[in-house]
């Protein structure tokens, strides 16, 4: 059922023209009071959902899926799902065209969940091919450092202890300690293990800054830093 309202028009006069353009025209598909310019009602009575099929008369649960927009899938509030084919799980592709019928695929999302950028068949969960990740620098003075802010960091924070936060395993992060101040700096995070190469506490050289690079497996983290930059 597909229900489209009257359109209408407005005219306004300015001296030597006139602009005419449609007054909200409203579309309904599955209903008869569409509410805005395209309402789509559930065809399967879920709540939230619209659904863009190849098969017909097959509750989206048991089928097999062309794309499925909507919210609240899974009863929760605020939740916005898209879900592609469940057999074979081919995944999701954002191409871009090109002209002519040729397109350039930009990323592969695969059924595994596997995420590609420049590659079509993703080994990793992200796997970027012909160029380069990029993180986020942050710069600050404070002894508290929050890897959410960027992977690579700097902070003229005085020597003492620098307490860390966020670290995920697997991920490794550059931290260039500036102060300019002799002295020692310890390495502190909440049910983490600090390995150093060379040796914990980190030892600053006055006018000098210090890069503290590290990986974090599991429960520890190690440790490479190299003083005496200027």
């Amino acid at each position: 059922m597909i229900t489209l309202t009257t359109i209408g028009h407005k005219q306004r006069r300015n001296r030597n023209y006139r602009r005419v353009w449609p007054v909200a025209p409203t579309s309904g598909i599955g209903t008869t009071s569409p509410g805005g310019a395209l309402h789509v009602e559930p065809p399967y009575g879920a709540a939230g959902w619209s659904y863009f099929q190849s098969n017909t008369g097959v509750a989206p649960s048991n089928s097999i899926w062309g794309l499925a927009l909507g919210a609240n899938r899974s009863g929760a509030s605020s939740e916005i799902n898209l879900v592609n084919n469940t057999s074979p799980g081919d995944g999701f592709y954002f191409d871009q065209a090109n002209g002519g019928g040729t397109y350039t695929r930009l990323m592969t999302i695969k059924g595994s969940g596997n995420v590609g950028i420049g590659t079509t068949a993703p080994v990793a969960k992200l796997q970027v091919s012909q160029g380069q990740a990029a993180g986020t620098y942050a710069s600050g003075s404070s002894a508290n450092i929050d890897w959410n802010a960027g992977n690579m960091q700097s902070t003229s924070a005085a020597p003492g202890t620098i307490t860390m936060t966020n670290m995920i395993a697997g991920a490794s992060y550059t931290l260039v300690l500036n102060s300019g101040s002799a002295g020692n700096f310890s390495l502190s995070a909440t049910g983490l293990n600090f390995k150093c190469l060379p040796a914990c506490p980190i030892t600053a050289i006055v006018s000098k800054d210090t890069i503290v690079t590290m990986i974090k497996g599991g429960t520890t983290v190690w440790v490479a830093w190299t003083p005496g930059f200027q």
